[in-house]
């Protein structure tokens, strides 16, 4: 095979992998009709809407590390919740109209 035969099976393959935003990007798009609440397995890329105001609660603090970038893409305001109930942030609505980025490293939760 010549390194141009090579290169255009390399791009074919990236390029089917770039046309799936789900696979490239690890994102998770949810439709919720009811309170969701996140493991340490899911998806770190978390884009929700839902069909009323709703409650995400993360995982608990235990030795599992996570992190996860939530982003209301709804009409409905979205309350991330820690996994004791204390609210870390509200999500306003609308797509992009609110996003936050939370991370537990064994010992803190991190929001920004």
């Amino acid at each position: 095979m010549s390194l141009l035969a090579g290169l255009s099976q390399q791009g074919d393959s990236i390029a089917a992998h770039n046309s799936d935003p789900a696979a490239h990007l690890n994102w998770q798009r949810r439709a919720i009709t009811a309170n969701l609440t996140l493991t340490a397995a899911d998806s770190p890329q978390q884009n929700v809407s839902s069909d009323a105001a709703r409650d995400i609660n993360l995982p608990a603090e235990s030795t599992a590390q996570w992190h996860f970038h939530i982003h209301n893409y709804g009409n409905f305001a979205l309350t991330v919740k820690r996994a004791g109930g204390t609210t870390v942030a509200t999500l306003s609505t609308g797509y992009g109209g609110g996003s936050v980025l939370v991370s537990y490293d064994g010992t803190l939760v991190f929001v920004s």
